[in-house]
């Protein structure tokens, strides 16, 4: 075999190995700059949710000045939209902040991953809803007919919210590092 067909061989054979190749690492600046990003965005979307669900019980009282347990369940489920919406649209974008000149990674597989993951515990806080939701028509019929599904329902609702927002920002990044590819 004549050297020039032995170094394209060795060329063919050795491309495929190249295409492959795993990107770098991120650098620990950008990922220090991205768990930056999303604890602010964790904390603004909670925030945003808090003030968003507080307007509708604050805003509706009964007769009797206690705040009107439907409007309790309907602040939960308007703060728990507005927190899913912030981060569930906005944390994956935030990723591009790990981009570097030679590898970018996909906030669409961020988010991808997010709500591969994220998806059953925000299914156990609409269920935990639900409960309030019924405990709380079952209070209006009646006072202290429907206290222990409400304070059973937000318990989980706060641990199952709390549980999403967690995954949604670990498996944003690890969706957007899983997707890093070469620069075009």
């Amino acid at each position: 075999m004549s050297r020039a067909r032995s170094l394209t061989l060795i060329a063919l054979v050795s491309l495929p190995g190249l295409a492959a190749a795993e990107p770098p690492p991120v650098p620990p600046t950008k990922t220090v700059l991205f768990v930056g990003a999303a604890t602010v965005a964790c904390l603004a979307a909670g925030t945003a949710a808090g003030f968003a669900g507080a307007a509708l019980p604050l805003a509706r009282f009964g007769a009797d000045g206690r705040p009107d347990p439907l409007a309790i369940a309907g602040g939960l489920a308007i703060g728990f939209a507005v927190d899913f919406t912030l981060l569930h649209l906005a944390l994956p974008e935030l990723a591009r902040l790990a981009n570097t000149q030679a590898f970018v990674g996909s906030p669409a597989a961020a988010r991808a991953e997010a709500w591969r993951v994220g998806r059953w515990p925000a299914l156990a806080a609409v269920l935990s809803l639900a409960t309030v939701t019924g405990g709380a028509i079952a209070e209006r019929s009646g006072f202290a007919n429907g206290q222990w599904p409400m304070l059973i329902g937000v318990g989980a609702f706060v641990i199952s919210a709390l549980t999403w927002n967690v995954l949604e920002a670990v498996f944003s990044w690890v969706g957007f590092t899983a997707s890093r590819a070469p620069a075009r």
